[in-house]
């Protein structure tokens, strides 16, 4: 079954806007897929980074993609975030 061209087009939204993330705020893509909504501060303009996705299957639960500690310890970080980031956020997923 083929996609349509509207959830094409949305796809490569969400894609462009992860990119975009990833590039202005200098993140692991493990780092940038292990974001949890309550890492984000969108009224404080910050970021906290506590972990990072490790590609194995879960025994348990059968997911792929389970979420672990960062690659180092000085990996843990509270970046803040641009006004660019902000919106990114806020125009690929709130009320998404």
């Amino acid at each position: 079954m083929h996609k349509s061209h509207a959830t094409r087009k949305r796809n490569y939204e969400i894609v462009k806007a992860l990119v975009e993330f990833q590039i202005n705020n200098s993140m692991r893509i493990s780092e940038l897929l292990a974001i949890k909504t309550d890492n984000i501060d969108v009224q404080d303009k910050t970021l906290e980074i506590d972990g990072t996705i490790n590609w194995v299957t879960d025994e348990e639960t059968g997911a792929f993609g389970i979420k672990e500690t960062t690659k180092t310890s000085k990996s843990y970080r509270t970046i803040g975030l641009t006004t660019q980031s902000i919106n990114l956020i806020k125009n690929t997923y709130v009320g998404k």
